[in-house]
C-alpha cells in the first residue's frame, strides 16, 4: 500500500471536449427537423433561404472548431 502515489489517473481534456461539440452540434441538428413542417407554411425561397442559413451556422461552427484546433484529433 503506497499512500503517497496520486489515485487519479490521467485523461485527455480532447475527450471531454469533443463531448460537448458532439452535444453542441447534435442539439443543432435537432433545429433541422421542423424544417420538414415549414416547407409547408412558407414559400420556396424563404424555406430555401432559411435550411441554407441553418446550414451554414452549423459548417461555420464546425469551421471555427476546426480552425481553433478543437478537432485535431480528426482533421
Amino acid at each position: 500500500f503506497d499512500s503517497l502515489s496520486s489515485s487519479r489517473l490521467p485523461f485527455s481534456i480532447h475527450f471531454y471536449l469533443i463531448g460537448i461539440l458532439f452535444l453542441v452540434f447534435d442539439i443543432e441538428v435537432i433545429f433541422l427537423f421542423p424544417i420538414n413542417y415549414l416547407f409547408y407554411t412558407m414559400n420556396f425561397f424563404e424555406w430555401m433561404y432559411l435550411s441554407f442559413m441553418i446550414l451554414m451556422i452549423l459548417y461555420l461552427g464546425l469551421e471555427f472548431e476546426k480552425l481553433e484546433g478543437s478537432l485535431k484529433w480528426f482533421f
